[in-house]
């Protein structure tokens, strides 16, 4: 499956909505325990300044996981 979602970007404002989201197309009945894994990954890139000096800190990433199951799917028609 490929990558899902649509990652933030840095040109983005940190105040904006994210547009990341997936939209499922087949349920998860044939997946291992019946679910999908999802997991989200963040890395903070962190400048700094204050009092007459700045400078940077080395990336920090966080990571979680979650197992949702998808029951039912509706196509949309359009045209």
């Amino acid at each position: 499956m490929p990558r899902p979602g649509y990652p933030w970007t840095g040109s983005a404002s940190p105040l904006s909505k994210s547009d990341c989201g997936h939209t499922y197309t087949t349920t998860s009945r044939e997946a291992p325990s019946g679910k999908f894994t999802l997991r989200a990954v963040v890395t903070w890139h962190i400048t700094w300044a204050g009092g007459g000096f700045s400078g940077t800190e080395p990336a920090a990433t966080t990571a979680d996981q979650a197992t949702i199951e998808v029951t039912e799917f509706l196509p949309v028609i359009t045209g």
